[in-house]
């Protein structure tokens, strides 16, 4: 007999709801095969902390499915380890990574005490992900914008972004965060049916964007500050590049040596113009 479990609204809400094809396709793997992995609870609350979906299609197939807990200190340390382990995923949308990255760096600067930006938790999860520690504070505004969002103009025109079906660049949707104007008419569109965009709630429908800085012109005075500007660019393609195809050993390995590059950039900088 498969053990009761509790479902924790907060603890299932840190995790990215699947797409309705995803749900469809895991339900139809279930029901051929059964459910071959355990679901996760916490030992001596059994509460589930991972599985979910599969506990949710179990129950409605009325199938039978393993257990198996862990052990934790208590709800900050269930809330971090359900972060860290959905960062794990391969089928995250690009928004749906960037709200888990934001919130898990939100977590884990409670977690540590930690008050200032772009500090030592920021750089820990920038070497976990393969991503610079610019682009996890980037992250963190996002989720910040995504959840004014939610409380504004409620769950359902976030979730909407996040799965993509709502799309936009995360200018407009940080833009449109500010705007409790514009949350509430994204949140009528959508229930019309006519949000495809966020920018169509963007003052004149579109969102300016800050123009390239181009490359600078080398003279005798700047050729740091034109290296600078160089692997500054290659850092952010770097990122996208990871977004894009997953992060691999030897993309965090060039991440990685970009940030030596330029560390030994300003040092080098210094050493000359004291």
């Amino acid at each position: 007999m498969s053990r009761e479990l509790k479902i924790d609204k907060e603890f299932a809400g840190l995790c990215p709801e699947l797409r309705k094809k995803e749900f469809a396709l895991l339900k139809e793997q279930i029901e051929a095969s059964g459910c071959t992995d355990p679901i996760i609870y916490w030992d001596g609350e059994d509460i589930v902390v991972d599985g979910h979906n599969r506990l949710r299609i179990c129950k409605e197939l009325d199938l039978p499915y393993k257990t198996h807990g862990m052990a934790f200190a208590g709800r900050e340390e269930v809330r971090l380890w359900i972060m860290e382990h959905a960062l794990g995923r391969r089928n995250l949308t690009d928004a749906q990574f960037s709200v888990l990255i934001g919130n898990y760096y939100a977590a884990m600067k409670k977690h540590r005490g930690e008050k200032t930006g772009m500090g030592p938790t920021a750089k820990l999860i920038a070497n976990e992900q393969g991503i610079s520690v610019p682009t996890v504070v980037r992250h963190s505004r996002y989720a910040g914008a995504l959840k004014q969002i939610a409380d504004t103009g409620g769950q359902d025109l976030a979730k909407a972004i996040l799965s993509g079906e709502v799309k936009g660049p995360k200018l407009a949707i940080e833009k449109v965060a500010t705007n409790p104007r514009a949350i509430r008419k994204a949140r009528d569109l959508l229930a019309e049916g006519r949000l495809k965009n966020i920018a169509q709630v963007c003052e004149n429908g579109a969102v300016s964007r800050k123009p390239e800085r181009p490359v600078p012109t080398v003279t005798a005075g700047n050729q740091f500050e034109t290296m600078e500007h160089l692997l500054g660019k290659l850092a952010r393609a770097a990122d996208e590049l990871q977004r894009k195809i997953g992060s691999t050993v030897c993309g965090r390995s060039f991440v990685e040596k970009l940030r030596l590059a330029r560390a030994d950039l300003a040092a080098w900088k210094r050493a000359v113009r004291p």
